[in-house]
């Protein structure tokens, strides 16, 4: 069941998934949920607050059987340290992470939402 709903989200439009994502997590509760306005956000597809602490999440829809590697956690780790250092970095994806973007996530405090977890997170 759940491997149909991932699959089924991979399919969508990259701007529909992040609008699919933002406004799930407005029904959990985030507040100020904002999505960027597709190129030149600076990294971050969503902005969105949790009791105060601002959220940068990037969004990849991709095939599930992709894997995301460390650039693109370094990546958003950079505008996390440039934007909101205070703040939590996600990335939600529909597919997997390399074990390098898992070690330097760990080590850095990202959260990392994939394959196996998205569904519970978004």
């Amino acid at each position: 069941q759940q491997k149909r709903k991932v699959k089924d989200l991979s399919s969508l439009h990259r701007r529909d998934f992040e609008w699919y994502v933002a406004n799930r997590l407005k029904e959990k509760g985030r507040e100020n949920v904002k999505v960027g306005k597709g190129t030149s956000d600076n990294g971050r597809d969503i902005k969105a607050y949790r009791n105060g602490i601002p959220h940068l999440i990037q969004c990849k829809c991709y095939k599930t059987q992709s894997s995301i590697g460390v650039k693109t956690v370094r990546e958003l780790f950079g505008v996390l340290m440039a934007t909101e250092q205070h703040g939590v970095a996600v990335i939600c994806a529909t597919c997997n992470f390399t074990k390098p973007a898992k070690d330097f996530a760990r080590r850095n405090g990202i959260q990392l939402w994939g394959y196996e977890n998205i569904l519970n997170k978004i």
